[in-house]
């Protein structure tokens, strides 16, 4: 037969028990969005070839060794409508200026600045890569080589795609999965070009700017300096 003290001491028991139960429930529950944040990281990429890189080339057509100029197609490896559709518009826009290019005439007197083998003026794309675990960014780098001349209108593009939904993604998206706001973006730009007294702020600060995902995964803007007659791209390190 149970006492009343043997009883009281089994309650006590079993919401000991029940608040022991609660702590390691309630743990569980906040560490719920840590596992999420895991699975999310972890997620599978959309690579078509696990052999190649996300983005390779091939027929290239090297006209330069010595300045290193080429043409060749790019070729996104992820299995998505937007990396298919980048594709073809920037191997069209190659195909485009590929084999537009002069060479020098054997009795020139032009002072040649950039020695590239023999090659006077080319149109010329090239490609850089940022490659991080979830994005890919592809540098598109358009400008105009020439021999007796420095070149500074190169025109900088930026393209970002997500490789686990192969999203191409935009300035919007990017500041609100990294809950960014316009003013944050702007305080940055403004930090990283107020000591320059050359730089006409207010044009610089009007003008557009890219945001994109490098090697390390960090956002950057890639923005527009105007220094005088002068526009040049620069990149500024947001978070």
């Amino acid at each position: 037969m149970i006492t009343d003290r043997q009883n009281s001491k089994l309650t006590f028991f079993i919401f000991i028990l029940v608040i022991i139960g609660l702590i390691v429930l309630g743990y569980f529950l906040i560490k719920k969005p840590d596992i999420s944040e895991k699975i999310l990281d972890d997620t599978e990429t959309l690579e078509i070839d696990k052999t190649k890189n996300v983005v390779y080339y091939d027929n290239i057509d090297v006209i330069s060794s010595e300045a290193q100029l080429e043409y060749k197609d790019i070729h996104i490896n992820l299995n998505s409508d937007d990396a298919k559709e980048l594709e073809a518009k920037l191997n069209n826009n190659m195909n485009k200026i590929r084999g537009k290019y002069t060479k020098l005439e054997d009795n020139s007197n032009q002072e040649i600045i950039n020695e590239a083998d023999g090659i006077a003026e080319a149109q010329i794309i090239d490609y850089n890569t940022f490659n991080s675990t979830n994005y890919v960014t592809i540098e598109v780098n358009e400008y105009e080589f020439l021999a007796n001349a420095m070149t500074f209108d190169n025109k900088l593009t930026y393209y970002c795609l997500d490789k686990r939904s192969g999203k191409l993604l935009t300035n919007q998206i990017i500041m609100k999965q990294e809950n960014l706001s316009a003013d944050t973006i702007r305080t940055k730009i403004y930090d990283h070009i107020k000591d320059n007294n050359e730089i006409d702020i207010d044009v610089t600060m009007n003008n557009p700017y890219t945001l994109y995902y490098n090697e390390y995964g960090k956002v950057k803007a890639n923005i527009i300096v105007k220094i005088g007659d002068i526009n040049y791209n620069d990149n500024v390190e947001i978070n």
